[in-house]
């Protein structure tokens, strides 16, 4: 949903590694789906902004599709 709102779409994959992600995530009882949600959007699109700045030319797949590879570490 974040994706969409901010015109981001998912390359093939992505939802697969989300999913994941998000059941290896620790939950402990700090842990807020939807502030977890949003922090991790976030950080996949700095890291996704890291990826295409290294780019000379960048195509229209190139700044709107996020991998898994921009998913963050999980702590």
């Amino acid at each position: 949903q974040q994706a969409d709102e901010h015109e981001y779409r998912l390359a093939p994959g992505t939802d697969e590694a989300l999913l994941t992600y998000f059941t290896k995530l620790p939950k402990g009882p700090a842990f807020g789906n939807g502030r977890t949600a949003r922090q991790t959007f976030e950080s996949m699109v700095e890291r996704h902004a890291g990826r295409v700045a290294a780019l000379t030319e960048a195509s229209t797949d190139d700044l709107t599709l996020l991998y898994p590879e921009d998913l963050p570490d999980l702590p």
